[in-house]
């Protein structure tokens, strides 16, 4: 036996970083299919291999918190300047807000392309993190803004070309629907590179678990949006008053605030291991691309899929009526804020799955993302007793449309219903 393992540390000794690193992703692998092919509850709930020999609960529940609730705040604040938007565009009436929903469908086929760009840039940044590796972690940052310069520049001019027939074919009935929602569409389209690459630099930040520093920029952005929607959509402090077109021109601003210091924080090089260097170029490195490419086109898939299915459900609840959409369109922009919840202990379990594997500790791997979807379903329990007991006067700080809140109270069950799903899938 011991002529065996002395044999076994001999042929480590020999092996090349390349042969090496091979073998421990060999082993990943195969532990992350073992644990895949346990039964869901037996994953969440099984008390072996909890914890790590060497970590406690507490260092787990540190860990994850120190990225999740930065992470929480942010992509709650980003959800609430929406809710925000419509709330102000809704006292315009039930048309308005039926003009930002069904615009709202396109920008969201925009943002899945970024979504999923970014998730292959999150990963990469962390396993290189986990390895110490800070040149190569900033050569995927690079190759991420790369990445969102192409695809954003691309996707947009499409919707921006054809904003009008994308409207249209969502479901726009009336004359002033479709026209608001077309020059909302078209702002949005136009100024998306923006939102593209404040979300590819905190996307990197992420990656290195480094969220408090993005939350504060985007919560710089956000607070921006919220002052222009008053002066923009009313006319107030000197400002023209254009009303639909105002809110989206206001978000647009916002991300514009948010994308430059974002930016001022990369090339600073702030939180120590990321530092965006343009003097080393931004030179295509296929290799790399590929890399990003592989992690992310598989989710860009799924939020497609995903998307098509809300354009679908969108153009049919469409057809009811300006009223009844309306009251679609509330009850999904309060759902949207619920998302913050399985998005932020999505983060968390990224970054520090990343790191672990970097690290080679699968068996960190594996406690880390437990204890996230743990936290993550927790969390939605809570919000479903939210819509079930509050739903009311949550849909009443849209619009006081009688119409507009019955139809909306049949709805809230079932977001309540859809909150443990929705946390178990981070």
């Amino acid at each position: 036996m011991e002529e065996v393992k002395k044999s076994a540390e001999v042929q480590e000794q020999q092996e090349t970083p390349e042969q090496a690193l091979a073998r421990a992703n060999e082993a990943i692998v195969k532990a992350a299919r073992e644990y895949q092919a346990q039964p869901f509850l037996k994953r969440m709930f099984s008390r072996q291999n909890r914890v790590p020999h060497d970590m406690t609960k507490g260092e787990l529940g540190r860990d994850i918190l120190h990225i999740a609730w930065p992470s929480m705040v942010e992509l709650f604040l980003q959800s609430l300047a929406g809710i925000v938007d419509l709330m102000m565009v809704g006292q315009l009436g039930a048309w308005a807000i039926s003009s930002v929903g069904l615009a709202n469908q396109p920008k969201f086929i925009m943002m899945a392309v970024m979504v999923a760009l970014n998730a292959g840039t999150t990963a990469l940044v962390a396993r290189f993190r986990g390895a110490g590796d800070r040149e190569n972690a900033n050569r995927v940052v690079r190759q991420g803004l790369l990445l969102t310069l192409v695809f954003g520049l691309g996707i947009s001019s499409i919707i921006f070309i054809f904003a009008e027939p994308l409207v249209q074919f969502m479901g726009a009935a009336e004359t002033a629907t479709l026209v608001g929602g077309t020059i909302y569409l078209k702002y949005q389209a136009a100024g998306f590179i923006c939102v593209a690459f404040s979300a590819g630099v905190t996307a990197a930040l992420r990656g290195v678990g480094q969220t408090r520093v993005s939350m504060v920029y985007n919560m710089v952005g956000n607070v921006a949006n919220v002052i222009l929607n008053y002066g923009l959509i009313y006319g107030n402090f000197g400002l023209p008053r254009m009303e639909v077109a105002g809110a989206s021109l206001a978000t647009i601003l916002g991300q514009a605030i948010a994308m430059v210091f974002a930016f001022i924080v990369l090339l600073k090089g702030r939180g120590g291991f990321l530092k965006l260097e343009p003097r080393k170029g931004f030179k295509p490195d296929f290799q790399l691309i590929k890399r990003i490419l592989h992690i992310g086109i598989p989710s860009m898939f799924e939020q497609f899929a995903m998307r098509l299915g809300m354009i679908l459900f969108t153009k049919t609840v469409a057809v009811l009526g300006t009223v009844q959409f309306a009251a679609h369109q509330v009850c999904m922009n309060l759902q949207s804020l619920t998302m913050m919840n399985g998005q932020g202990f999505g983060i968390a379990a990224t970054a520090l799955l990343g790191r672990s594997m970097g690290q080679g500790r699968i068996d960190k791997a594996h406690a880390y993302t437990k204890r996230c979807r743990r936290f993550s379903l927790y969390l939605s329990l809570g919000l479903s007793a939210f819509f079930l007991f509050l739903g009311r006067y949550a849909i009443m700080m849209y619009n006081s449309d009688p119409a507009i809140i019955t139809a909306g109270l049949t709805i809230m069950p079932i977001m309540a219903l859809l909150q443990p799903l929705q946390g178990a899938q981070m």
